[in-house]
């Protein structure tokens, strides 16, 4: 039997080591008449020792072999979080670069005239290139095996259908709130110009329209973010890696406003991966979500504004109960534990993850490629929106904007009081109901 190292045997305690003749604990209680030992307890209303434990924990003394040990293994897992978050911020630097290089590409090409089909076309394959090919990289950097970075864990058919409803309805809900701050930033002058664009009135441009901004970033969006930077950080801790891949999926958009709305739909995009385990269920939300943004600009080519205002006015009232209703589902089948997370289990602290987060080179340079784009230059932004309509030359031939029924765009958004929104390339906006915005993510 080996005596506990965290323990000073009280003097004159028998030795029962087993291994007599062994020189004595240096942590002993010195003898009678002899120097005081350092580690030994303070007298009684003396002065407490400095390496006295504290009630229930073990003590530590300077040359503890286990500190250090905690100590390496603490510095070990640290620089793993550094390298992992630096290639995520590399990944999403990447994946606006190789948007920008595969749209050049086919503008050289192929020219297309701004918002046409064959624009969105040509939008749609530099999207699905662009991000797919980030995501691929980073999931190879890591090590990843491709059913970790897509999880699609089966979900039952009703707990899906609940999760979708509800994250749609958080979805509208938050256009609100992110309206109040996108209009404080704006009247101080800090969001820049988000950019406008048209929408041609033929089926074919409304349906790659559709695509390009609905079906794609859906896809490769949750993809990169969801599945591949949120699963390789989870170990460090859920909650930490809901807030990181939700804070470099806001700062992808590059313009404040849509940075604001962005960060919490991340937020609920990422919670839900962690409680159902499902990637498609944050695509659908996602898909659901631009859509009904989307389907603003559609109606009112094709049938007119009135017909849009109606829409506008009649679909977040039943989004909002059909929500409500889904949230009591899940809040039902889970047993009220639907938005409980488990404890982290890593050595790291707090102010260790921020620490690993952003000082590595690749948050470092996507931070300040955000900054710039979204500070010193608002006005040209740095989402690819901004960058791919600037890819056309002056003189460019354009598509014809709308329909005869209401006018251009920017005009029609100009007196509703919306904000055409988008991500990395040219979104629609939609409108809710009291003049408000309704956002892409």
């Amino acid at each position: 039997m080996y005596p506990d190292p965290y323990q000073t045997p009280a003097s004159g305690t028998p030795d029962t080591s087993g291994h007599e003749g062994d020189s004595a604990s240096p942590y002993a209680a010195a003898p009678a008449g002899g120097p005081a030992s350092p580690y030994a307890a303070a007298p009684t209303g003396g002065p407490v020792s400095p390496y006295a434990a504290a009630p229930g924990r073990p003590r530590f003394f300077p040359s503890d072999p286990y500190r250090a040990e905690l100590a390496r293994a603490c510095g070990t897992e640290q620089k793993l979080l550094r390298r992992r978050c630096s290639w995520a911020g590399w990944a999403t630097l990447a994946s606006l670069i190789l948007l920008q290089i595969f749209y050049t590409m086919c503008y050289l090409v192929l020219p297309a005239a701004e918002n046409s089909a064959g624009y969105y076309f040509e939008v749609t394959f530099a999207y699905t290139a662009g991000f797919s090919l980030a995501a691929i990289l980073l999931a190879r950097a890591l090590h990843m095996p491709l059913n970790a970075a897509l999880p699609m864990q089966k979900t039952g058919v009703l707990t899906a259908v609940a999760a979708v409803l509800f994250g749609s309805a958080a979805c509208n809900l938050a256009n609100y709130p992110a309206n109040i701050v996108a209009t404080l930033l704006e009247s101080a002058g800090l969001s820049g110009s988000v950019p406008s664009y048209q929408v041609d009135s033929s089926p074919l441009a409304c349906v790659m329209l559709v695509v390009s901004s609905c079906v794609v970033p859906a896809l490769v969006e949750e993809f990169l973010f969801r599945g591949v930077i949120l699963r390789s950080l989870m170990r460090f801790g859920t909650g930490f890696a809901i807030v990181a891949s939700s804070l470099l999926f806001a700062l992808m958009h590059g313009n404040i406003s849509q940075i604001v709305f962005a960060f919490p739909l991340g937020l609920l995009f990422a919670y839900l991966i962690v409680r159902t385990g499902n990637l498609w269920i944050t695509i659908a939300i996602h898909f659901i979500n631009n859509l009904l943004s989307s389907l603003y600009l559609i109606l009112a080519a094709v049938y007119g504004t009135a017909a849009a205002d109606l829409y506008s006015i009649v679909f977040p009232i039943v989004l909002w109960v059909l929500g409500g209703l889904s949230l009591v589902v899940l809040l039902v089948r889970t047993r009220g534990s639907f938005f409980r997370l488990s404890p982290p289990r890593t050595l790291l602290d707090n102010s260790a993850k921020l620490s690993a987060f952003v000082l590595n080179p690749g948050v470092l340079l996507f931070l300040a490629y955000t900054i710039f784009f979204c500070v010193v230059l608002p006005d040209s932004g740095m989402s690819a929106e901004n960058q791919l309509t600037s890819q056309s030359p002056k003189g460019a031939p354009t598509a014809e904007p709308l329909s005869p029924h209401s006018g251009g765009n920017a005009a029609r958004c100009g007196r509703r009081g919306l904000t055409p929104m988008g991500g990395p390339f040219p979104r629609a906006a939609g409108s809710i109901r009291g003049g408000g915005r309704a956002l892409h993510a």
